[in-house]
């Protein structure tokens, strides 16, 4: 081993730390800058929201958010809820309002 490659390594294990300090921080500003790009709204009951026991969630291809709760199934379209409930008189219905 030539006295450049021990160099090398002495020098990188002695600041190894700081070298992951950083590569985190670089990661961390990736991951701020991402954040801005997400958009957040509490949902609840007062927004048509049939129950505040949320048992499921998923955010289908038409950009809908559906809301599977103990009292039906809810789309959420970022304006409007629209609440899917159980009907025996259908058979094409929900089976039941606990989602």
């Amino acid at each position: 081993m030539c006295f450049l490659e021990m160099n090398f390594k002495s020098n990188f294990l002695k600041h190894r730390n700081s070298f992951f300090l950083v590569i985190l921080l670089f990661f961390s500003g990736v991951l701020l800058y991402a954040a801005d790009n997400v958009f957040f709204k509490h949902v609840d009951t007062l927004d048509g929201l049939s129950n505040n026991q949320i048992n499921a969630i998923l955010k289908d291809q038409q950009g809908f958010m559906w809301f599977g709760t103990a009292s039906g199934l809810n789309r959420w379209d970022g304006n409007h809820m629209k609440v899917f409930l159980s009907d025996s008189r259908n058979a094409s219905s929900l089976p039941d309002n606990y989602v």
